[in-house]
């Protein structure tokens, strides 16, 4: 359907650019028309910004090709989380990326009002940031929110 493929992209630009609350409202169109989110719409706007440096290369030692860039940056020296979660992002996100989601992250926080002491809050939390980062959502199945 042509509106699905139209907000696919819009949600991508807008996460693209950052633009929280505009990807939040195609997030939400989608849903109406059952579809969700694609990754490929949000690569898609993401590699539209200028032609991958780093075609054919496979990264070195201290780098890794980022799930949410698919380009070669700086592998991160910490796990962000201590879990499964963390251990994943640590090795497939690089450090550029995670520095992206946490300024985003604050976004997030404060335009939707997250109480992260509350599971739901820490829910869609998760879900921006598996948004965001391209993480699969397989990453996340069973995890309990306290």
């Amino acid at each position: 359907d042509g509106a699905i493929e139209t907000y696919q992209k819009g949600y991508g630009a807008a996460m693209a650019r950052g633009d929280l609350m505009p990807a939040t409202e195609m997030k939400g169109l989608l849903a109406d028309l059952g579809a969700a989110p694609s990754a490929d719409a949000l690569l898609g706007a993401l590699n539209q910004q200028d032609d991958d440096p780093d075609a054919g290369r496979e990264p070195g030692p201290d780098e890794v090709r980022c799930v949410r860039t698919n380009r070669i940056g700086p592998r991160m020296t910490f796990d962000p989380f201590g879990d499964e979660i963390g251990a994943y992002i640590q090795d497939h996100v690089s450090q550029p990326s995670w520095e992206d989601w946490m300024e985003m992250s604050i976004k997030v926080i404060n335009e939707l009002r997250l109480d992260l002491g509350d599971p739901e809050g820490q829910r869609v939390y998760d879900e921006h940031m598996r948004d965001f980062l391209n993480l699969p959502g397989t990453l996340f199945e069973g995890r309990e929110y306290e």
